[in-house]
């Protein structure tokens, strides 16, 4: 009797995250690219479809978790920052008050 291997395996084209039972290539169910099975990472492999279904769901989990991150960081960017390699406020000439309200004025 064959066993079957069922992997979690991230494809490098769109980084999408998926189970298969596949075991020489993969066609990904996201950009239908085709890639062999050995040149990708494992993260997970079990002999039941079920485990690696939970291992997935954790994955992307994880994944969401990780860009909620980045997203909190990105909004939170502080353009005044003298660290900044780009510092913006040097390139940037700021209106006063007063000709803010000589624009409403008109």
């Amino acid at each position: 009797m064959i066993v079957k291997i069922f992997r979690v395996v991230k494809c490098p084209s769109c980084f999408l995250f998926q189970v298969t039972g596949a075991s020489k290539s993969l066609k990904c169910l996201r950009c239908n690219k085709t890639k062999v099975i050995s040149s990708l990472k494992i993260f997970y492999k079990s002999g039941l479809a079920k485990e690696c279904q939970l291992a997935l769901s954790e994955l992307k989990k994880k994944e969401f978790e990780n860009k909620e991150e980045n997203h909190d960081d990105f909004f939170s960017y502080n353009t005044k920052s003298s660290n900044s390699k780009n510092n913006i406020d040097k390139n940037v000439d700021l209106a006063s008050q007063d000709d803010i309200d000589d624009l409403f004025n008109l």
